[in-house]
């Protein structure tokens, strides 16, 4: 299983997403807002280790080095 769609099976599976953004900065923006919105202490500390895993995805590096 790919990297990417492990994080992304992570955001259906536990924070209600239907796909990650093709953006890094909505999908950072989306999960800051879960982080945030966690009713309870364990899903507030998935959601920022789901921030870690999104940032060192190798597929938004290559869309961000495509927009430069």
């Amino acid at each position: 299983m790919s990297e990417r769609l492990r994080v992304s099976n992570c955001a259906v599976r536990h924070f209600g997403a239907e796909e990650l953004p093709l953006s890094l900065e909505t999908c950072i923006d989306e999960v800051i807002t879960w982080a945030s919105q966690a009713a309870n202490p364990p899903l507030a500390i998935l959601a920022q280790r789901f921030l870690r895993s999104v940032l060192t995805l190798s597929s938004y590096e290559v869309g961000c080095l495509q927009e430069c």
